[in-house]
């Protein structure tokens, strides 16, 4: 009302002309600029002044459709997101608090904020996925500016995505299980969890009641396609739903959806070679050659080991865990049983069935000593207080060394120069972290340090290595002795299966 009453004054009338040319040329100017840093300086003054758009509609859309292109560009620039991409969102969560009384203005700003994030999400790497995950935060930011209109937006979100699913479940072509299976999709899954961790975590909440509807659509894009090749995205969205779950205190059953994928004839098969490290991260697709290498059937095993430490840790001080976790040990029993899995993968199995029944134990043991009934709600909450102040559990501390192992090894993976002893330094550019894409800019001229095993034989580098023939003439024994384990590669134990090369089941696979 008093912003109205302000624009309907004497005084505006004449000043109102004057300050349309400014805010028209301010728009004509920040069009025509290239420069990011000049750009997120005029989005930062501007939006010292966007109460001023009001009266103007035709100005307003301008100011939101420039705001978006600079919202979009830039992607995996980290200075972009500290300046440019952050200036730019905050002039559209202004817009949206100053156009409040308009809801049509309001939904175009939340809706085109949304596209323009789905626009960006087509093509995810290493080198954006940082920049995808900022803009996810900045979402999230914005639509909790408005709280009457989060729930809408929000449904409309995962409805549209319910709808392609229940697309691919009804045509079943290889058109309808791309819309699903691709980078915009599993981007805006994310998103969503996110939004409703944020704003949907106590039952008082108004996201509350999306938590069920989002976890069903989770699950049916997991299990979309049951074929190997897109075990990264399965990973990818358990790895969301186990976030949702932890935010939210609320318990999903996951454990039989992630056991799943130990089912694949790709981890019983004898593999064809060691394979390329590739990072799960990345990708949505495993490529075909690469289902027969040592390097995929030891980081599904992984990834298996890692959520299922993760799920059971988030409950594992809970009055209930023996009951929850004894059903997934009767299945890990039976994996151990089996003689399809390797011996390495039945260890790590084994590792994780035992810490789970010594944290089962360690509930039960403190279990016997309570004097109330499950419906004393505050009692119960006392309990799991205290065993959660007496440390963590064993499966706890199974997950956390699972989980520096990993972030070590994609560390080492990451590095892009090692430096030996006495070599000269060269200058550097980036190095990038394994969490979420975020990248660390190092000083110049500083050398990547190896931080991993010793994996070079210590010698002097100036020490001339003599050729293979002329240290036969010589009399090397340690050379004569290898000549023929030149190429050797390490049997692996597997038993016999059957001889079908062909994948499961792709409707995908082109």
């Amino acid at each position: 009302p008093t912003q109205r009453k302000f624009f309907s004054s004497a005084k505006w009338k004449k000043v109102g002309p004057l300050v349309r040319s400014y805010l028209g040329n301010t728009l004509h100017l920040l069009s025509n600029v290239t420069d990011a840093t000049l750009s997120a300086f005029v989005f930062q003054r501007l939006r010292a002044s966007v109460d001023l758009f009001a009266p103007f509609h035709i100005l307003s859309k301008k100011l939101l459709k420039l705001a978006l292109r600079s919202f979009g560009t830039g992607l995996g620039d980290v200075a972009a997101d500290r300046t440019l991409r952050i200036q730019s969102v905050l002039v559209v969560r202004a817009l949206a608090q100053t156009h409040g009384d308009k809801n049509a203005f309001v939904d175009d700003c939340y809706k085109s904020l949304y596209r323009t994030f789905q626009s960006c999400a087509k093509f995810v790497n290493n080198a954006n996925i940082g920049s995808i995950h900022f803009m996810q935060d900045c979402i999230v930011e914005v639509l909790g500016v408005n709280p009457d209109a989060l729930y809408k937006f929000t449904f409309l979100f995962i409805r549209e995505v319910a709808l392609l699913l229940r697309n691919a479940l009804t045509v079943k072509s290889k058109e309808a299980y791309q819309k699903v299976y691709s980078w915009q999709v599993i981007s805006s899954l994310n998103l969503f969890e996110s939004i409703v961790s944020r704003y949907g975590a106590d039952d008082s909440e108004i996201l509350h009641p999306l938590i069920y509807p989002l976890v069903q659509v989770f699950m049916l894009t997991a299990t979309l396609v049951p074929s190997s090749r897109y075990l990264p995205l399965r990973f990818q969205v358990l790895k969301a739903i186990l976030r949702l779950s932890k935010n939210t205190n609320t318990f999903i059953p996951l454990s039989s959806t992630i056991l799943e994928a130990l089912n694949f004839s790709e981890l019983t098969r004898k593999p064809s070679g060691v394979g390329n490290h590739f990072n799960f991260n990345g990708i949505l697709k495993v490529p075909k050659p690469a289902l027969k290498t040592i390097s995929f059937q030891e980081q599904c095993v992984a990834q298996v080991v890692l959520l299922l430490a993760e799920h059971c840790n988030q409950w594992s001080n809970h009055i209930a865990f023996p009951e929850l976790f004894l059903p997934l040990a009767v299945r890990l029993k039976v994996y151990l049983k089996s003689e399809l899995l390797v011996k390495k993968f039945k260890i790590k199995l084994a590792q994780l069935c035992d810490a789970g029944h010594r944290s089962a134990e360690r509930i039960l043991v403190k279990r016997q000593l309570v004097n109330f009934s499950p419906k004393h709600s505050e009692q119960l909450s006392l309990f799991m207080k205290d065993m959660t102040d007496t440390g963590p559990s064993p499966i706890g501390k199974l997950y956390e060394g699972l989980l520096r192992q990993m972030k070590k090894d994609e560390n080492t993976r990451n590095v892009d120069t090692v430096w030996l002893k006495d070599e000269p330094a060269a200058a550097t550019g980036k190095k990038k972290k394994g969490a979420k894409g975020k990248q660390t800019l190092l000083e110049e001229d500083a050398p990547v340090e190896y931080e991993g095993k010793n994996i070079i034989p210590s010698r002097d580098v100036t020490e001339r290595v003599l050729p293979y023939a002329e240290r036969l003439e010589n009399g090397d024994e340690e050379a004569a002795a290898g000549a023929g384990d030149e190429d050797r590669v390490e049997d692996f134990d597997l038993s016999s299966s059957d001889d079908d090369d062909s994948d499961p089941f792709d409707p995908m696979e082109s």
